[in-house]
């Protein structure tokens, strides 16, 4: 459902014992790479005064999309089986609106089972997850990424991206070009039988080194705005 603003709106759910500090972390990469959604995490985006629970039944309500984060301690203890645990309060409540889950397993967590859930978050144990762990952070990322807003979807990428892509492309360019040109110069001294020292006195030689690098990261420039 969207919001009376016309954007979407995300509800992260987590156990703050559990997946606190990611929860976070997932918050501002959401935000930074889904500008047109809005996403809602209840510590970043519930107001000091505000009614915490009218906030949170609000925003369920008009929420497309609840991401639910899975670690390996979210079922620890008997929390989840309390009728006023919030983590169950908040699934319970998007299964009751209809509305889509995307069940996150975080760091090699399992889903939990039938079996270990109360009867009103049961079908949580039936959705299809996907996995975030810390050793594949930024792949796995990009598939939340296309589980919320769909595989043709695409990121908005950081205006630091496309400077390093053409930097590097740049660099190695350069380097390109400097090593062609010291591989000619070692066979142009092979060739005419001289030592560096005495052909760099004759003709300066060596001087081609600085435009061959030249040319070298012109070209990786080239390259690089070609593939933009």
């Amino acid at each position: 459902m969207a919001t009376a603003t016309g954007s979407k709106r995300l509800f992260i759910s987590y156990r703050r014992s559990d997946t606190d500090a990611l929860a976070g972390r997932i918050k501002d990469r959401l935000h930074d790479q889904l500008p047109d959604w809005n996403v809602f995490m209840d510590v970043a985006s519930i107001e000091a005064g505000a009614a915490f629970k009218q906030v949170i039944d609000t925003t369920l309500a008009q929420s497309s999309v609840l991401v639910s984060l899975i670690g390996r301690n979210w079922l620890s203890g008997s929390r989840i089986h309390e009728p006023g645990d919030l983590v169950r309060y908040e699934i319970a409540t998007t299964l009751s609106n209809h509305t889509r889950i995307i069940p996150v397993l975080v760091n090699d967590a399992k889903m939990p089972s039938v079996g270990e859930l109360p009867a009103d978050i049961a079908a949580l144990a039936e959705l299809n997850g996907i996995e975030l762990r810390h050793t594949r952070f930024d792949d796995d990322f990009q598939n939340l990424i296309k589980a919320v807003a769909g595989r043709n979807y695409r990121a908005r990428k950081t205006f630091a991206d496309p400077i390093f892509a053409i930097a590097r492309r740049v660099v190695w360019g350069a380097l390109l070009g400097a090593v062609v040109a010291l591989v000619g110069l070692a066979v142009h001294l092979q060739v005419t039988g001289k030592s560096a020292s005495e052909r760099i006195a004759e003709d300066a030689v060596a001087i081609v080194i600085l435009p061959a690098t030249l040319v070298g990261g012109l070209f990786g420039y080239w390259r690089a705005r070609r593939r933009k």
